[in-house]
């Protein structure tokens, strides 16, 4: 029985030598498990870090473009609300020009129609026996056909003159107060 105990006894040294070999295996494992989980924790740490010091630098640029942007935006408003001031400007100026006119032209058209008015006044004593050179002149059959064009004024002439010869050619075409009208506006020069 020697072989036997021989067998058993290598059998249980052998047992002996791989439980010892685990246990030595199961100790460099957890070493090394425990060598990798501190790297991994100092790596993450790391990472950590650097993600912050990146991120606080990305905030302080994008402060500064929002920055940037603020002061462009402000500079354009102020641009903005000068042309804006300089357009009211303008545009009240041109208002006051236009006004003006119109009360230039008022004026000129009120003086026109006295005008008008005390000429049309002055002719109605005008007869046909006061201008001979009515009597040669025949009337049309033709309502609003001219035989005899009206005279041009243009302040050269003395007025009684033109008023005569006005009232002639009025006469001679047969124009009423509203034709006489536009005739003389139409007549006036200068």
């Amino acid at each position: 029985m020697s072989k036997l105990d021989g067998l058993q006894q290598n059998s249980v040294s052998l047992e002996e030598e791989l439980l010892e070999n685990a246990k030595s295996l199961e100790d460099t494992f957890q070493e090394h498990l425990k060598s990798l989980k501190n790297q991994f924790l100092e790596n993450s740490n790391s990472l950590k870090e650097e993600l912050l010091e990146n991120a606080e630098g990305l905030k302080k640029e994008l402060c500064s473009v929002v920055s940037l942007l603020e002061e462009r935006i402000g500079t354009i408003e102020t641009e903005i609300d000068k042309i804006r001031k300089e357009m009211n400007t303008e545009v009240e100026e041109i208002k006051g020009g236009v006004q003006a006119e119109i009360s230039e032209m008022k004026e000129t058209i009120s003086k026109l129609q006295n005008q008008i008015d005390n000429f049309a006044h002055t002719t109605e004593n005008v007869s046909e026996n006061s201008i001979p050179e009515l009597k040669d002149i025949k009337a049309s059959s033709e309502p609003g056909k001219l035989f005899m064009k009206s005279p041009q004024f243009d302040g050269k002439t003395p007025c009684a003159n033109y008023r005569r010869q006005f009232k002639a050619a009025a006469r001679a075409n047969r124009w009423n107060a509203g034709e006489r009208a536009v005739s003389l506006t139409l007549a006036l020069r200068g």
